[in-house]
């Protein structure tokens, strides 16, 4: 068995009998696997389709961001590689409805970091929570993106702002892009429904 320590480097390998130091230089010993991207199937299991969704590059892939960069209501994927380009995954593929909610504080902060966003479609509750961060070396978006699958209306938002201030909207039409202030108010985005064919 091999033991490594110290990985950096210069690296000591520890193979029982012999001891010895490997120069790595600028190298990783991470990488060169395939990136996965696996699909929640709803019953509990997951699959992997990155081969399938153009995904499973053998890369040193080091962080990965899902937001919805042409803003057509489905998460598409930025990746950051090690020493390497960004490579923009776009989403193409068929999806159901959405509703993107991005909030706008005020006693919490203008971008309300720590809010808590609770949805219900179809009789399924989804919580999403505004933050910055979500794994190595990866931001967020602010938006709180939520799939309703074939939801066409949003029976319940909640939001629990980081003041203690709590807003209740009822009965929201999806493939929306909205904008939630904490005094209330609703700001409607773009309309995306004409970018997305049969979702109209």
């Amino acid at each position: 068995m091999v033991f490594l320590e110290n990985v950096g480097r210069r690296s000591r390998v520890d193979a029982g009998e012999f001891s010895f130091w490997v120069e790595l230089g600028d190298k990783s010993l991470n990488g060169n696997e395939a990136n996965r991207l696996f699909r929640n199937e709803g019953d509990g299991r997951f699959r992997d389709v990155a081969w399938v969704a153009g995904a499973a590059r053998r890369e040193d892939a080091r962080s990965v961001v899902a937001t919805d960069v042409d803003a057509d209501g489905d998460l598409d994927l930025v990746v950051q590689n090690f020493e390497d380009e960004v490579r923009l995954l776009v989403n193409e593929g068929p999806c159901g409805h959405f509703l993107s909610v991005r909030l706008r504080g005020t006693a919490s902060g203008r971008q309300a970091i720590g809010a808590r966003v609770e949805l219900t479609a179809g009789g399924r509750t989804q919580t999403r929570e505004v933050r910055t961060t979500a794994g190595y070396l990866s931001g967020v978006s602010l938006a709180c993106h939520f799939g309703l699958g074939a939801a066409t209306r949003v029976e319940r938002l909640v939001v629990h702002w980081p003041s203690g201030a709590r807003t209740v909207l009822e009965d929201l039409p999806a493939d929306r892009h909205l904008v939630v202030t904490e005094d209330g108010e609703v700001l409607p985005g773009p309309d995306v429904s004409s970018a997305r064919p049969g979702q109209g």
